[in-house]
């Protein structure tokens, strides 16, 4: 894995922006906060994707964020993971999954958390979450109810 940096920043920035229904658009500004903040922020080697991830304490706003805060003193937050198309299925979202959690077991810390949206429906990340045993644990209208997500959830045995 490699650490989203000043010199890879623009090019995650259009990637999470070229996915914005997904992810929710960012200015480069409010991406480069996210990076600051994250508990986890990598590529994978080759830059085909990443994810951002955040801990309980992190200074980030975002409503599903809060919505896990509310409910669970100690978690990760997975708060976006994206592969490019022509990447997919190639096991890089796994990849960096595999990352995460070795940060995680690294600091003993054990329950995982993000959302998926359900309306409009992204099942393959509904699918690809599943596998990896995340279960759903609430759901919510967001964005003025123009989305609906699922939030999901995974507490890990360590190692």
């Amino acid at each position: 894995m490699r650490p989203i940096d000043d010199n890879s920043l623009a090019e995650a920035l259009a990637l999470n922006n070229r996915f914005a229904t997904e992810l929710s658009f960012q200015t480069r500004e409010s991406f480069a906060a996210l990076v600051r903040n994250a508990y986890f922020a990598a590529w994978t080697e080759g830059r085909e994707g990443f994810l951002i991830a955040f801990t309980e304490g992190a200074d980030y706003a975002g409503a599903n964020f809060r919505w896990f805060q509310t409910r669970h003193e100690r978690f990760v937050y997975v708060d976006r993971l994206v592969v490019k198309p022509e990447a997919r299925g190639a096991g890089h979202a796994r990849q960096l999954y595999a990352a995460l959690f070795a940060q995680m077991d690294r600091d003993a810390r054990r329950l995982v958390t993000c959302e998926v949206n359900s309306d409009p429906p992204n099942p393959a990340s509904e699918a690809f979450h599943a596998r990896l045993g995340f279960r759903p644990v609430g759901e919510a209208l967001i964005d003025g109810g123009a989305k609906t997500v699922t939030y999901l959830a995974l507490e890990r045995l360590a190692g």
